[in-house]
């Protein structure tokens, strides 16, 4: 993948001023533009798309689409990071962008859509620094496939938010039949995300409760960390401490969760800015910390060196590939 990657920016430096020429002078692309195009985007990934459109501070922009799918971004972030700066005629963008301009119509499935047309009723979730939205359209209701309804929607959000503000910002997403009470506009949803956007922390952390095996287990996680925020940190590492004398509960001793305390402070400062911790589970005999680490990374040997200085002290830790981050302190 990499070497498809530099290879796409080598033909790239030479060929970009044949798109460029077309934009320019109001012509379509030829089938020999669309069909290199095809073949150097699919040598990357057959599963890519890609589009053009007019640049925010260029001329054009050029895009790589993931469709949504977690794995591919993270290829087309690294497709962006390998390529050149944005120029006076071409800016490049990793995930397709919103659509800025009124009175656009999606075509999907036989019917119209106008982006205009939506309404909203949304509803911020403070803990997850989120957006959950229902949706109504007046074309939908001669649309009978539920499944269709929902897949329009999809491409109606990435074209008013972008694929990055709709992965980011939107939580709950439901199609409903009938126009939600004091509803909102597309335009007033793209607002209350960029607003939403403009004071999240993506540090909200939560105490939950609750049984596993019977027993009594308690979970701190950050519930507002963002994947599209950490794109590279592909692996999931948990560090478990299995506690030397458990109560009958399965829980630590109030002197055990003080040296475990101090366990994880200084595990917390060796790992440093090289991991993204998402929480820690505690019950049942152990307390497992959950991480988000980048493949390659200096994280696994910096764990065994915390390990090394406590041999005393039992303790398992686990990495692994999850770039969809499927795994999570509360799971």
């Amino acid at each position: 993948m990499s070497d498809a990657i530099h290879d796409f920016w080598t033909w790239w430096k030479t060929h970009n001023e044949s798109y460029a020429h077309a934009f320019d002078s109001h012509q379509p692309l030829s089938d020999e533009l669309i069909g290199e195009m095809n073949e150097r985007v699919a040598a990357i990934s057959k599963n890519l798309d890609w589009e053009f459109g007019p640049g925010s501070k260029s001329r054009h922009h050029l895009c790589l689409s993931a469709g949504g799918d977690p794995v591919l971004r993270v290829i087309t972030e690294r497709w962006l990071k390998k390529g050149p700066p944005a120029s006076e005629v071409w800016e490049y963008y990793p995930a397709r962008q919103p659509h800025g301009s009124a009175g656009i119509s999606l075509r999907f499935d036989g019917h119209d859509i106008p982006l205009d047309k939506y309404q909203f009723e949304i509803v911020e979730d403070t803990n997850r620094e989120v957006l959950d939205i229902q949706a109504f359209h007046p074309s939908f209701a001669a649309m009978k496939d539920e499944n269709a309804r929902g897949q329009a929607l999809f491409i109606s959000l990435d074209n008013l938010l972008g694929e990055d503000g709709v992965e980011q910002w939107l939580g709950d997403i439901k199609v409903v039949d009938a126009s939600p009470a004091n509803a909102a506009s597309s335009a007033d949803l793209r607002d209350r995300m960029n607003e939403l956007a403009s004071r999240a922390k993506g540090d909200r952390w939560c105490s939950m409760q609750g049984e596993r095996d019977g027993r009594p287990s308690f979970v701190t996680a950050n519930l507002a960390v963002k994947r599209m925020q950490h794109l590279l940190l592909e692996m999931h590492l948990t560090v478990t401490l299995p506690f030397a004398k458990p109560n009958e509960h399965g829980l630590p001793t109030k002197e055990e969760s003080t040296a475990l305390d101090a366990l994880e402070d200084e595990l917390f400062a060796t790992l440093d800015a090289h991991a993204l911790y998402l929480g820690r589970m505690t019950g049942n005999g152990v307390r497992t910390l959950h991480f988000r680490v980048m493949e390659g990374g200096p994280a696994p040997s910096l764990v065994e060196r915390w390990a090394e200085k406590h041999k005393d002290k039992k303790r398992v830790f686990e990495i692994h590939m999850d770039p969809r981050w499927e795994k999570r302190a509360w799971r």
